[in-house]
């Protein structure tokens, strides 16, 4: 194959990473795997090291409340002891019980100090209680506020940047035919929605951790036993010894099934490589083929099995470049170093794929309006920040571990990816960014009820959006869609059974059947064509409450400025419930203005209640939970939502 090699001129834009692109092609492992493992834990606790920092103000006052909650408990329990409530009130019991017997009554003055003192210490211990719950219910708030400044999305994409990545919005639509036809052996529309996904650029390669839903259907049955009487003699030993014969009732126990082909909504999540690396080269490392390729590395061929996914095979010396000796020796160390729980590895036209069996982990943490489900306000700071420490680190070390087994090769790490479909290698000039259609990625965040429910149908399934038509005009997206999903009926299907005693019996099997459902929905976005510094936010009449209101999250912070104390921003945020689905630098809030809030409330009082608003630095989208709307209000409401792109300029 005719490979291009070009000057080594490293470009001072590609990034300030402390990768050695030389060293990691000499040992991946190591020069890779180990020192971005050994990176990201360092900047994880960097990143939270500076999040306590910019919160210390309200981990302070979380810190302040619990030390009085204690001292609170303490004297408590130091007064209980000191005016012996406990030997009072047995004290009382034993007098009440004398009562009964006369001469009680000579301890009738002592009864009535204890009785007095008890009632004093319980006046005094309710007061107690009620301070403590109002100072715990201030900082359960304060912890909801200092959490709600956090988004799992900021810090991977932050630490990510740190360890050398560009992160990207952009989204190829074209992976998904692919990966349907080259790989999944399946139609694309059977890949329904994009869930999340992370666009990252190592060197100049696109690397896409996707994860998205896959329909399939698979046969399930449902079964149901009953029991069947049925006479039948026997014979019994009578007293006298002869032989008697009797009637007796029998059950014969018959199981009916009923197969129904049902829909399956299933979580796939590949790691996905960009390569010019021989296209049409496609194998697996699944070692589903007994006839796997035999390698001068007698335990490379035994752990992995590469074989061809064509039905014509490709030449050996074809896979010979791509699994070098060198390449070999070093998957054998790595299947080694994790004692065979590594990815496996396929490489379908021009894509390095590895799959994950963790697609929770990276759709979880992406695509989470309320991340304060997680946290236990109970528990202390230092203990829920060690849960989303675990969670990021989870998420990471997973990611590298994936990406490693990608790049292990040569081939793949030497390669400098271009558009161009050439295989180059050592080349470091940054071709410009094409940008790409990014309604997958818009549509992975608006597939929820926030946005986009069923009004006429109770699905059974995971929903998926899937987009009609489109058209653009003036940089808004005027787009068609169908939310669709699967509803179920409990049905009995009344089966025949041939019993061997009790002939033909009919069981009544309960089982699910499923069908389609699709309602009509309109999505009009709005594209951030200027840059504006947009702020994350979400408007719904869907939220009866949000633990993300601006005033909320930044009501400490907005007395610092005189000019935000306006009551029109009370009331905006109070009427609107803005949801800050991500964290603002406390020095953006110099920048707002009070045209801002006007304008959120007036959005808000334009929108109906099947209208909500989603604003990130995509652009602005007015979600319709209708099949129709009012043209002449959704353009009111784009004009209005147009000046905000102004204040943030």
């Amino acid at each position: 194959m005719k490979q291009e090699t070009l000057k080594n001129n490293q470009d001072e834009n590609v990034n300030d990473s402390t990768l050695d692109f030389n060293e990691i092609t000499k040992d991946p492992i190591a020069n890779f795997y180990e020192k971005l493992i050994f990176e990201t834990d360092e900047y994880i606790n960097n990143f939270f090291d500076n999040y306590l920092k910019e919160t210390s103000e309200f981990s302070n006052k979380v810190n302040n409340f619990e030390s009085i909650i204690e001292a609170k408990k303490n004297a408590l329990y130091e007064t209980k002891l000191e005016k012996k409530i406990k030997n009072k009130k047995i004290t009382n019991f034993f007098i009440g019980i004398s009562f009964v017997l006369i001469f009680g009554f000579f301890f009738i003055k002592t009864f009535k100090n204890n009785r007095k003192d008890i009632k004093e210490f319980k006046n005094y211990e309710k007061q107690q209680y009620d301070e403590m719950f109002n100072l715990n219910n201030q900082k359960e708030n304060l912890i909801k506020t200092l959490f709600s400044f956090f988004d799992y999305d900021l810090a991977i994409n932050l630490i990510l940047k740190k360890l050398g990545f560009q992160i990207k919005d952009t989204f190829e639509d074209s992976l998904i035919k692919e990966l349907s036809n080259k790989f999944l052996n399946s139609n694309d529309k059977d890949i329904v929605s994009i869930k999340s996904y992370l666009s990252l650029v190592y060197k100049n390669t696109p690397i896409y951790d996707l994860s998205f839903y896959k329909r399939n259907f698979r046969n399930v049955v449902t079964s149901k036993t009953e029991s069947f009487p049925y006479s039948a003699t026997e014979t019994y030993t009578k007293s006298d010894g002869s032989v008697g014969f009797r009637v007796v009732t029998k059950y014969e126990q018959l199981t009916a099934y009923h197969n129904e082909n049902t829909p399956f909504l299933d979580e796939n999540n590949f790691l996905i490589l960009k390569t010019n690396f021989i296209n049409d080269l496609n194998f697996s490392t699944f070692g589903e083929n007994k006839n796997y390729i035999e390698f001068e590395n007698k335990d490379f061929s035994k752990k992995y099995k590469v074989s061809f996914l064509d039905k014509e095979n490709k030449t050996n010396s074809e896979i010979l470049q791509y699994f070098t000796i060198k390449a070999q020796e070093d998957y054998v160390n790595w299947h080694s170093k994790f004692k065979g729980d590594v990815p496996q590895i396929i490489k379908s036209g021009n894509m390095v794929i590895v799959p994950s069996d963790h697609s929770d982990i990276f759709s979880g943490l992406k695509n989470k309006i309320n991340y304060l489900h997680q946290i236990n306000i109970e528990d202390q700071i230092d203990t829920n920040i060690n849960k989303l420490k675990d969670n990021i680190r989870y998420y990471l070390f997973n990611l590298i571990k994936r990406l490693t087994t990608g790049i292990i090769s040569p081939v793949i790490n030497r390669e400098w990816y271009n558009n161009k479909n050439q295989y180059i290698i050592g080349n470091f000039k940054l071709e410009k960014e094409i940008k790409q259609n990014n309604l997958n990625y818009l549509l992975s965040l608006l597939n929820r009820n926030e946005y986009f429910g069923f009004l006429q149908n109770t699905p059974s399934r995971p929903s998926w959006l899937q987009i009609d038509s489109s058209i653009k005009s003036n940089n808004v997206n005027f787009i068609k869609l169908k939310n669709c999903s699967y509803r179920h009926e409990d049905l009995i299907d009344f089966v025949q059974v041939s019993g061997i005693h009790v002939g033909i019996k009919t069981i009544a099997v309960p089982f699910k059947r499923f069908y389609y459902i699709e309602e009509n929905k309109n999505l009009i976005h709005i594209e951030n064509t200027n840059n504006s510094k947009l702020i994350d936010f979400v408007i719904s009449h869907k939220m009866n409450s949000s633990p993300y209101s601006f005033m909320e999250n930044y009501q400490n912070e907005i007395k610092k400025y005189d000019y935000l104390k306006d009551s029109l921003i009370q009331n905006s945020c109070q009427m609107t419930k803005l949801w800050v689905n991500k964290n603002i630098n406390f020095n953006n809030l110099e920048q707002l203005d009070l045209n801002y809030f006007k304008i959120v409330e007036k959005i808000y009082e334009l929108c109906e209640n099947n209208y909500s608003i989603h604003c990130n630095k995509m652009g602005i989208s007015i979600c319709v939970d209708n099949a129709e709307y009012n043209p002449t209000l959704l353009n009111d409401i784009i004009k209005v939502c147009k000046q905000l792109f102004d204040v943030f300029q």
